[in-house]
């Protein structure tokens, strides 16, 4: 890896120095919780800020896709990607790992989770795969994260679930789509594929609500969602239908209504490789930002009117968080940028997927 000398200097800074320094070095940047691929080609977990210093490092046997932050901001957790094994509990102030969880020998692990409101317990998505049925699995941050049971995802192939912030409802992505473990990352009901958005109670995991984009777009596969204002849902897909027929890759859903296609021209459709990686509301709430690492652009919505309002070309772009009144976003040559330009860059590092925002007076 080749790192200019200021990003050398700040790196042995923030690993040699004690951790009142390394707080006060922090607290100068918006910090992330995120995966990474170095210039070794090895897997890692790590603390960075928004000038690219990592100020904690875990190495990973393998690759992982998103994190969550507990209520409290004491713990945060890394999910391996999909089909995964493992989901890693960082204590964020001590830089530690506090605990391995291991997945089922009957489910995997599909890169998502969240925490309940209160923080006492974490939600794992997860592939029941024998049965070919997306749930939650539910593990106790009280009780050393024992698995103690699981929700009914209400679909198949759930990825991105995330916890709306009535503190009660759950919204769920449901791609769509069956996998196995004896068929490695291969899609195996393309052709009866069901995407859908569900809600359910976080007390009891009853379904209250599944959603479905029109007729037109039952080829896209719903992956990622995220909470733009209360009850207002915008859900972003990957396309798995005729490329010659491809409508859209985003939705909008608020309450009882319909989910409503987000229009995009095709041009945009095709330049974004008819595949999103990560949907986000800036830090503002008043754009959404939708990635596409196949198309190495980023896509800028106002979110009141649903209207493009910019593009951003960034290779391999990925990982999208809200930060103050904006938003960064990770890229696969190491790049992490904002609407206004790239604010750091380090040879050698492929950020992954997805970023989690850590408060600064929490780290």
């Amino acid at each position: 890896m080749h790192l200019s000398r200021r990003h050398a200097l700040a790196l042995l800074t923030a690993l040699a120095a004690p951790a009142a320094a390394r707080d006060a070095l922090a607290g100068q940047h918006s910090l992330f919780l995120t995966s990474m691929r170095d210039a070794t080609g090895g897997f890692a977990a790590a603390l960075i800020n928004d000038r690219g210093d990592m100020l904690y490092r875990v190495p990973l046997k393998a690759r992982a896709h998103d994190g969550a932050m507990s209520s409290d901001g004491r713990s945060a957790v890394l999910f391996a990607r999909r089909p995964g094994h493992f989901i890693l509990v960082f204590d964020v102030r001590r830089r530690t790992v506090t605990h391995h969880i291991a997945a089922r020998d009957d489910r995997l692990y599909y890169g998502h989770g969240f925490y309940s409101a209160d923080g006492k317990l974490l939600f794992a998505a997860e592939n029941d795969f024998d049965k070919a049925r997306s749930v939650l699995g539910i593990y106790d941050a009280t009780q050393g994260y024992a698995r103690v049971g699981e929700f009914d995802g209400g679909g198949v192939g759930c990825h991105q679930a995330i916890l709306l912030s009535d503190g009660e409802t759950i919204a769920v992505a449901n791609g769509g789509i069956a996998t196995h473990p004896d068929y490695p990352r291969e899609k195996l009901n393309l052709a009866q594929m069901d995407p859908c958005l569900t809600y359910l109670r976080a007390s009891d995991g009853e379904i209250l609500q599944t959603v479905r984009l029109p007729r037109s777009y039952e080829k896209l596969s719903i992956r990622h969602l995220t909470e733009v204002t209360p009850g207002t849902v915008w859900v972003a897909g990957q396309y798995e239908g005729s490329l010659s027929e491809c409508p859209g890759l985003l939705g909008v859903h608020q309450g009882g209504a319909e989910m409503r296609p987000v229009e995009m021209q095709a041009s945009l459709v095709h330049a974004m490789n008819y595949y999103t990686g990560a949907i986000v509301a800036s830090g503002d709430r008043r754009r959404v930002i939708a990635t596409s690492p196949r198309g190495g652009i980023v896509g800028i919505w106002d979110a009141r009117t649903q209207a493009l309002q910019d593009t951003l070309m960034r290779p391999d772009v990925c990982g999208a968080a809200p930060d103050g009144q904006t938003f960064v976003v990770t890229d696969g040559i190491g790049q992490i940028s904002n609407d206004q330009q790239i604010l750091s860059s380090i040879d050698g590092i492929a950020y992954d997927n997805h970023l989690v925002p850590i408060p600064a007076e929490l780290a």
